[in-house]
């Protein structure tokens, strides 16, 4: 029934594979249930034994929580958000080594290189001088970021579509973008420790600063969706394609047949600029200039405000992170499936808090978000989600069990590189009755500690987007703008969900004896 349900009507090998992954996922539910109701047949009444198996496993998981998040994981936009973000991750990370070096390794309060008394006038504009190599690499990367978002989801959703021509749905969302850019804006340049913040008016279409950059990320992502859909609805219609010879080629072809939806998106782009320009102002508490400020102060100020604030704010973090654990023990990948909703928000925050960051060079600045999608890799998820780091450290020292003790060898390599794949379905995690309790609690008490330093200011702001495969430790201190205290909290981050696994990968001894029963009642 599982092989029937999740690979009928496959039509394509990229949709197989995700069918295929959620399948292997029924598939351990089926097998990991019978296991762990022997297992809680020793802690828990026979009574409740039973209805783990057949209600929760059986009826709720492969009925209910199965189907939901296999729609929830394919949800075709939240799909198209995600992977645009994964597209631009190259570009980010160069941007992310260009702001450490121009903040860290050249910034002028590093080892006094802005010390013209103790350097000389001439070696401090040479260091200065050197930073514009990598301001250019951050103006041509990450403040563009919310130009190159819209395209990208355009470039994804048409592909889903199975446009003929997706590169000319992106360029065209490009076009609308700018469309609705306003003609002139004020930008507030931030205050640095020589000079108070200045409000700058900025002419013309091309405003990084202020529309290009992680600021406008709300409106490029609603302008990427609702725009590409319509484009592709209007390009549907056969009555307003231009129709070319077959001898033409199909680039010339696909051009001139999607010329007239084009035109009247980017036309549409226009009348829209045009109100907002005019009528704007009418708008009461959300009046704006422009599309982008109308969408900033009706949704994107109020979300960060939420997000920024001192209950609120670390309430949504440990949710999130309870999530990622949540999914992952039923086999499903927690970091994707909440990635269409989680990037826009916690990925935003670390673009601005990093925007903020190359011009203040102040990882402390009141103004930087406190959680990012950064703060959670360097922190919380050393090892990968479920902060398995901590676990192997516990099986080492506290199990018997060969086989925990082989897998925990086995991934302690790639889990320093917080790849954890190999721990979570080798032992495993998925449906481990045991297991899975301290895999979602260890990441949220892992939270508690840099939670509490970064509110409190003691840590700097998580301000450099680094790479997730940075080992612990190192990870956190590159991402502060190079805080020693902040690297030493994360490692001591792995010893305390270390805590939390203990009691359980002792409890797992157990499991092991009943293992043996099991299958000597099966020889006899």
């Amino acid at each position: 029934m599982l092989f029937y349900y999740f690979f009928s009507d496959s039509e394509n090998p990229k949709k197989l594979l995700i069918k295929a992954r959620q399948f292997a996922t029924g598939a351990a539910i089926m097998i990991t249930s019978n296991l762990s109701f022997k297992v809680l047949s020793l802690y828990l009444p026979e009574a409740l034994a039973v209805y783990y198996k057949e209600v929760f496993c059986m009826k709720f998981l492969e009925e209910k929580f199965m189907p939901l998040a296999a729609k929830l994981a394919g949800q075709r936009h939240l799909l198209a958000i995600r992977d645009a973000f994964v597209s631009f991750m190259p570009l980010t990370m160069a941007s992310s080594f260009a702001v450490l070096i121009n903040s860290v390794i050249l910034g002028r309060n590093w080892y006094q290189l802005g010390n013209a008394e103790v350097y000389g006038q001439a070696f401090v504009d040479q260091v200065d001088n050197l930073r514009t190599i990598f301001s250019a690499i951050n103006a041509g990367t990450i403040a563009l970021i919310a130009l190159f978002v819209p395209m990208a989801i355009a470039f994804n959703l048409a592909m889903s579509r199975k446009v003929k021509s997706p590169l000319i749905v992106a360029l065209a969302v490009g076009g609308v973008f700018v469309a609705l850019l306003p003609l002139s804006s004020v930008y507030t340049v931030p205050a640095t420790d020589t000079a108070a913040a200045i409000d700058v008016v900025v002419s013309g279409w091309i405003n990084s600063g202020a529309f290009l950059g992680a600021t406008n990320l709300f409106t490029s992502l609603l302008v990427g969706i609702v725009f590409s859909e319509l484009l592709i609805w209007l390009m549907g219609f056969k009555k307003i394609q231009i129709k070319m010879p077959d001898a033409v080629p199909p680039m010339v072809a696909g051009s001139f047949s999607a010329m007239i939806p084009i035109v009247l998106v980017i036309f549409l782009a226009g009348i829209i600029n045009w109100f907002f320009a005019n009528f704007g102002q009418y708008f009461g508490l959300f009046a704006a200039d422009s599309l982008s400020g109308f969408i900033q102060k009706l949704l994107q100020e109020p979300i960060l405000a939420v997000m920024q604030g001192q209950a609120s704010g670390p309430i949504i973090a440990f949710v999130y992170v309870f999530l990622v654990g949540f999914f992952w023990v039923f086999g499903i990948h927690g970091s994707d499936v909440l990635a269409g909703v989680s990037t826009p928000i916690f990925g935003a925050m670390q673009i601005q808090n990093q925007d903020l960051f190359a011009i203040t060079q102040n990882a402390f600045d009141p103004a930087l978000a406190d959680f990012t999608s950064s703060f959670f890799f360097v922190y919380v998820f050393n090892g990968g989600a479920g902060l398995t780091l901590a676990l192997i450290l516990a099986v080492f020292i506290f199990s018997k069990r060969e086989d925990y003790r082989t897998i925990a060898s086995l991934s302690t390599a790639p889990g320093i590189f917080n790849i954890n794949e190999p721990i979570i379905f080798g032992m495993p995690v998925v449906l481990n009755p045991i297991l899975a309790i301290p895999f979602i609690l260890a990441p949220v008490v892992a939270m508690i500690l840099p939670s509490i330093l970064t509110l409190t200011g003691i840590l700097p702001k998580v301000v450099i987007n680094v790479p997730w495969i940075t080992p612990v430790g190192l990870g956190a201190f590159l991402a502060t703008g190079g805080n020693w205290l902040a690297g030493i909290v994360a490692i001591i981050n792995v010893g305390i969900a270390a805590l939390v696994y203990i009691p359980f990968v002792i409890a797992a001894n157990k499991e092991q004896e009943l293992e043996r029963e099991i299958l000597e009642e099966q020889n006899e």
